[in-house]
């Protein structure tokens, strides 16, 4: 899969603001949605397949396993690549998302030498839809680490809990996501419907391209 996106920030002062403003815009009402993000180093990679894309990442990263606990306490495993390079109007960014079995899952205990755990985090926020573009605008909540498995772990509904940004500053992305970005006729059309959409914002929320290698998942000196 690929993802074009594009982000903005907005502070907890202008947070309701913002909202009604993309409910005019979607003619819908904000959903909530709540992602709880457990963070895994990669201590080695595994065999890369001759079909894998050419930007596909080399060095050890780090991987998220992530759940909806509103809608499903199963785990996916989402892999990011780097962004492509270059001066371009979106950013453009190659993503794996796999559900995983409990076979699966078994590579992310202790002692099994595939991944080191290293934080957990929430992703808590609204959701958008207008046409393809998806709209989230969310603050991360950093969590403890309990002495529990957090695979096995109930996770809660709610959390209150205070934001990593001490501004409480809220993060809007705007996304497009494509399952075979290889065409170009799709990508031009995908992007856009997403510049479109941010032409449309301008003046009350200005989306923008921010530096692709912020959104670089690989293990510096790895």
């Amino acid at each position: 899969m690929q993802d074009l996106l594009l982000f903005s920030q907005v502070s907890p002062a202008r947070h309701k603001q913002v909202l009604q403003i993309l409910v005019g815009i979607t003619a819908a009402q904000p959903a909530p949605f709540l992602e709880q993000h457990l963070v895994f180093e990669q201590l080695r990679l595994p065999p890369v397949s001759k079909k894998a894309p050419a930007n596909q990442t080399t060095r050890r990263a780090y991987q998220h396993l992530t759940r909806q606990p509103l809608e499903s306490n199963s785990w996916t495993l989402r892999k990011p690549e780097v962004p492509e390079p270059g001066v371009k109007q979106v950013i453009t960014q190659s993503v794996s998302e796999v559900s995983l079995p409990e076979a699966d899952l078994e590579k992310f205990r202790p002692g099994l030498e595939w991944y080191k755990f290293i934080n957990q985090f929430y992703l808590q926020g609204h959701r958008f839809v207008q046409g393809n573009v998806v709209i989230t605008i969310s603050r991360v909540c950093p969590a403890e680490t309990t002495d529990g498995d957090l695979l096995e772990s109930e996770a809660p509904t709610t959390v209150n809990l205070p934001p990593l940004d001490p501004s409480g500053s809220y993060v809007i992305e705007a996304c497009v996501r494509m399952e075979d970005g290889s065409t170009t006729a799709l990508r031009d059309q995908a992007t856009k419907e997403l510049l479109a959409f941010a032409d449309g914002l301008k003046g009350a929320i200005d989306l923008r391209v921010p530096d692709r290698l912020a959104l670089d998942p690989r293990i510096k000196g790895a």
